[in-house]
């Protein structure tokens, strides 16, 4: 079976899925707040994931906010969060459907990509891995066959 050419993604309040939808009419995006270790520390990004109407990604743009453990910085992350949501201008919150893509920040691959993609060592059990699912991280969401939006973490 091949993966999908574009995925979609079921928008869960509650969620890493809740700020996502459309912008600047048909635009796409997804805001979420993850944590990345660089291999020396733990810090909560917050990321601004944009795709055209097609669903291709057009830009990833991030901010660093602190320390991981600190619970000043995750109140932080969320103010963050919906400042750039908001410098988007007007919004719709809906599902999106867009295509896999990658991107480096800070040396750490991010995106939503094949699991086979990822290197045996991110695992603990390799048994797991289906090479006919995606990933997106930060949030190590899973996706899978029948490819209806859902995830699971």
């Amino acid at each position: 079976m091949q993966l999908p050419a574009k995925i979609k993604i079921n928008r869960q309040p509650g969620t890493c899925t809740e700020e996502m939808g459309h912008f600047e009419g048909t635009n796409q995006f997804w805001c979420l707040i993850g944590g990345l270790n660089n291999g020396q520390e733990n810090r909560w990004y917050v990321f601004l994931h944009k795709f055209d109407t097609e669903g291709n990604h057009i830009g990833t743009s991030f901010t660093r906010v602190g320390d991981i453990n600190n619970e000043e910085h995750a109140k932080l992350a969320e103010r963050t969060l919906v400042r750039m949501v908001f410098a988007l201008g007007p919004t719709k919150k809906t599902d999106i459907q867009i295509r896999q893509f990658k991107a480096t920040i800070d040396g750490i691959l991010i995106g939503l990509m094949p699991i086979s993609e990822l290197a045996e060592e991110d695992f603990e059990d390799e048994e797991l891995i289906d090479p006919q699912e995606l990933i997106m991280i930060p949030g190590d969401l899973f996706f899978r066959h029948p490819w209806d939006g859902d995830f699971e973490t």
